[in-house]
């Protein structure tokens, strides 16, 4: 799978603060992609560079936002 990490995108530092889980929009929105490329990397690999969402009843997924942040941070 071809992927695309994140560049040098710079959320809004108080975005989502104090949160335990993202929504894939609010993911995506952090780290400077489309929903839809968050859903795919979960439908064809199970994660998006090693961050693995929890998948809800309703079927949405939600991204561990310590997870999201470390990806940005580059940790």
């Amino acid at each position: 799978m071809q992927s695309h990490r994140p560049g040098d995108f710079s959320p809004r530092p108080s975005a989502y603060t104090g949160r335990e889980y993202l929504t894939t929009e609010e993911a995506a929105e952090l780290l400077g992609l489309r929903p839809q490329t968050l859903r795919k990397a979960y439908s064809s690999d199970g994660c998006y560079f090693s961050v693995v969402p929890k998948k809800a009843v309703n079927r949405r997924l939600y991204w561990k936002a310590d997870a999201v942040r470390a990806l940005i941070e580059g940790v």
